[in-house]
């Protein structure tokens, strides 16, 4: 992979509001800590640290190829940071792969196991992502993907978006909201061979990996949204899914082709 060229991207902030509901998706990941289910959030904080536009060239043979995560040739990627903490009173214990594997993706290039449906990453049209957000506090247990699919003028207006799947872990302690008043949160994940994420424990991705991005090849020049949403299909049982969210405005610049 060669760099040609990166332009520094400045976002302000903006998170998805949550409303008091419950999903109407089924998940396949039980919560099977007795101190309860997880709580994920995307860590909003992070995606503009290190959010930037990169001209990059992939070849045919590269994993991200393989992967279907890029395609081969001379690509505009937005890389950006992704971090997930977990606030809730239990852990999210997913194990070993080999005890699961309909949970994974266990043959990848990258040599290691993909927990499936972890992260979605999607590129709105600035209108579109005002539409999205009113569409989904009106239909709080609706989800993601049932409701494009019943929009699909809304659909049309997500630009662009893609799916990641990852080696769950715990990476380093989260320190605000409910996980301020304590900061002894200890870790028990640190493996492919045996995921999950510890309570107040974040897992984090960060724009140097494969996949860490959104292709923006063509694109027109202006402003859209950054959105990120971890177990965007209900893939894991958490205490809430309406907090899993954050989004950032971005300004593409003329030439992306």
């Amino acid at each position: 992979m060669r760099l040609s060229a990166v332009i520094a991207l400045v976002g302000s902030l903006a998170r998805i509001s949550p409303a008091p509901a419950q999903t109407s998706c089924v998940p396949f990941v039980p919560c099977t800590d007795n101190k309860g289910c997880p709580d994920m959030i995307v860590d909003g904080t992070q995606i503009p640290i290190d959010l930037s536009l990169g001209k990059e060239t992939w070849t045919s043979s590269e994993c991200a190829v393989i992967e279907g995560e890029v395609a081969a040739g001379d690509r505009w990627l937005l890389r950006f940071d992704s971090a997930t903490p977990n606030l809730g009173p239990g852990a999210l214990i997913i194990g070993n792969p080999l005890e699961h594997p309909e949970w994974f993706d266990l043959v990848t290039c990258h040599g290691h196991p993909h927990f499936k449906e972890y992260t979605d990453y999607r590129l709105w049209t600035t209108k579109g992502y005002e539409a999205w957000t009113a569409l989904r506090q009106a239909n709080p247990t609706a989800c993601p993907r049932d409701l494009l699919a019943a929009n699909p003028s809304l659909g049309r207006q997500l630009v662009t978006g893609r799916k990641q799947g990852f080696c769950v872990v715990d990476v380093y302690q989260y320190t605000d909201g409910v996980c301020a008043a304590s900061k002894n949160h200890p870790t028990k994940y640190s493996s492919c061979d045996d995921m999950g994420l510890s309570v107040c424990q974040t897992d984090f991705y960060p724009a140097f990996l494969d996949g860490q991005w959104i292709d923006v090849t063509g694109l027109q020049a202006g402003d859209y949204v950054l959105e990120i949403e971890v177990n965007a299909e209900r893939f894991f049982q958490e205490t809430d899914y309406l907090n899993n969210s954050a989004s950032i405005r971005v300004t593409l610049p003329k030439g992306l082709h």
